[in-house]
């Protein structure tokens, strides 16, 4: 176990510091326990995008989502999994998958409703030239992660964004009002948004 600890700490780091091949290379070290920890997979599936998108490689876009789809078997109970597998299909080395990429987001909410980032994922695919998921759609599924996660400045912030995008402009500015009196303050580039449209 301790020479395990070894190898994750120092694979850690390599992560920490953007060296993904080195990182890659110390996972494999770990030998077995790779086909049997749904976790692990994860972290290689991830480390296997990084690099592809560094350097952009089908081939290794296409073992990442090998990796995380062996995760998914494993664990198809992960929202984790499915957000990875997402983001993979959305973002990769290929040309975005928007349809593929909204079908595991709707399984992350799927199998929990209130997940933030799941939440986030799904409203980023709105008003896109694919047409994948609808204002309504996602206002739904943001309204809902939002009942549970009310520090979440982002999520008033996006569900604002979607209200604007619809044209109820009252309800976009008592959304990005919420977002504005939130613990944590929102990045620059948020509050230009939100000026933008408050003033239109």
């Amino acid at each position: 176990m301790r020479q395990e600890i070894d190898i994750l700490l120092e694979a850690n780091t390599a992560r920490l510091e953007a060296r993904y091949h080195d990182a890659f290379r110390l996972y494999l070290n770990l030998g077995q326990a790779i086909e049997l920890d749904p976790d692990l997979m994860l972290v290689l599936a991830i480390l296997l995008w990084q690099i592809s998108s560094d350097d952009p490689d089908l081939i290794r876009h296409q073992q990442a989502l090998d990796w995380i789809d062996k995760a998914i078997q494993r664990a198809p109970h992960r929202v984790d999994f499915y957000l990875t597998r997402g983001d993979i299909l959305l973002y990769g080395a290929d040309a975005p998958q928007y349809a593929a990429a909204i079908q595991d987001y709707r399984r992350a909410i799927t199998r929990d409703p209130t997940h933030a980032q799941a939440a986030m994922s799904c409203a980023s695919l709105v008003g896109l030239p694919e047409p994948v998921i609808t204002y309504p759609e996602a206002i739904a599924i943001l309204e809902h992660a939002i009942t549970i996660h009310q520090e979440r400045g982002d999520l008033f912030r996006r569900l604002g964004t979607l209200y604007h995008g619809v044209g109820d402009r009252a309800a976009a500015q008592q959304a990005y009002r919420r977002a504005l009196l939130c613990g944590t303050p929102l990045p620059l580039r948020d509050l230009s948004e939100i000026t933008a449209h408050c003033t239109e």
